[in-house]
């Protein structure tokens, strides 16, 4: 998330999935929630009946102290979703917005500086991670 103010701006830098300590995607309502590095805090998504939204706040799961919320709607990645809101305020996400959330792409391409070659995503994926197979090998 970049380009927010006032109250919001505590909400810019990257956020990543939220991991446990064993190294699992930690999830709400079977979708994975992220958490902005160095803080506290995460993004998660609650159902409300047939609709739900984006929740940013310290407590996953349920509300309390929350941030700011997409406005209610089926799912989508939060960069997808335009409405945001916050007791009486409302805000925007995307480039023109009062905020701008982006999905980081993954990397494309990874170069090993070893007998390992480089390795490109092949467009399965393992949980929710990108899998990579090898393009070239170059012994040693």
């Amino acid at each position: 998330m970049e380009g927010a103010t006032e109250n919001l701006a505590q909400l810019n830098g990257q956020w990543k999935f939220a991991m446990s300590d064993s190294g699992d995607v930690m999830t709400n309502a079977d979708y994975p929630y992220y958490k902005l590095e160095g803080s506290n805090k995460y993004m998660w998504w609650m159902w409300h009946g047939p609709t739900g939204h984006w929740v940013v706040n310290e407590t996953p799961g349920q509300h309390g102290g929350d941030l700011v919320k997409s406005t209610f709607a089926d799912f989508a990645c939060p960069q997808d979703l335009v409405d945001w809101e916050i007791s009486t305020s409302t805000f925007t996400n995307g480039n023109d917005g009062d905020f701008n959330i982006e999905a980081n792409p993954c990397c494309q391409h990874i170069k090993f500086d070893s007998e390992f070659g480089s390795f490109s995503q092949n467009g399965n994926f393992n949980a929710e991670y990108p899998v990579y197979q090898s393009v070239s090998h170059q012994p040693r």
